[in-house]
């Protein structure tokens, strides 16, 4: 049993409509859904203006020590600063970030701890990107030179573990360790090291590890543009449904 069809008629002073009481329901679904997602990408243009504005600010302070960065007040989100780190890291013990994608290829993202003087705790620092091989049960080998590391990178405060699939955890003594997402906590336990609450994101590149770390992946004007193009899809459905609607002389 179908729905009945309802229709309604309306008459101005020089044209008359003629529509269903659904099709006008569908029509106004669409125009509200697309202006909701129209207003929703123009927000996130206004808060990824401010965070260009935020990393700009925080660029405008040069390249600190880590010392230096560690002075801010622990309510301030360090997000953006650049710091120059020279200290030095176990070559051993080192996570691969799985499910990483440059340049469409699939890889893994190098993290390691890096300690430097006069600061006991250690900084996870994200070096970038390897591919990744063959075979799932085989992990890349990294290779380091030594135990010292000299190199700029951009800290990340705040929310570390971004978006990612559930997974189990998977359970293994040995490193490299293979993790699903990034969680201080969690990365202290498995290597029994005291962590600072942040990361950090290499923008030197070393061996044959590739930084690609952008800490705003999409521009405010992108999201200005799906706006506007949400914007007009709604407004083209009430146009369509306007013209379909009306009454043609004798041929209706």
């Amino acid at each position: 049993m179908g729905f009945p069809k309802v229709f309604m008629d309306i008459r101005l002073q020089h044209q008359s409509f003629h529509f269903s009481f659904i099709a006008l329901l569908i029509t106004l679904l669409i125009a509200l859904s697309c202006g909701g997602l129209a207003r929703w990408q123009y927000h996130r243009a206004i808060e990824k203006q401010q965070s260009l504005s935020y990393l700009a600010d925080k660029a405008s302070l040069g390249e600190l020590q880590l010392a230096e960065a560690l002075l801010m007040p622990d309510e301030w989100n360090k997000t953006g600063v650049i710091v120059h780190l020279k200290g030095v890291i176990e070559k051993h013990k080192y996570w691969l970030l799985d499910n990483k994608v440059l340049n469409g290829r699939v890889g893994y993202d190098v993290l390691i701890i890096v300690k430097v003087a006069n600061e006991p705790r250690g900084l996870i620092v994200n070096l970038g990107w390897i591919p990744a091989s063959d075979e799932r049960n085989f992990l890349p080998a990294v290779s380091f030179a030594d135990t010292e590391i000299n190199i700029k990178a951009q800290i990340k405060d705040g929310d570390l573990a971004g978006f990612y699939l559930a997974h189990e955890e998977e359970k293994s003594s040995s490193w490299p360790k293979r993790i699903q997402y990034i969680d201080i906590d969690k990365l202290a336990r498995q290597s029994a090291e005291s962590l600072l609450p942040f990361m950090a994101y290499s923008k030197d590149s070393i061996l044959d590890i590739q930084p690609h770390y952008e800490p705003v992946v999409m521009t405010p004007q992108k999201h200005k543009a799906y706006a506007l193009q949400w914007g007009l899809i709604g407004i083209a459905a009430v146009v369509v449904f306007v013209f379909a609607s009306k009454v043609r002389g004798n041929h209706e």
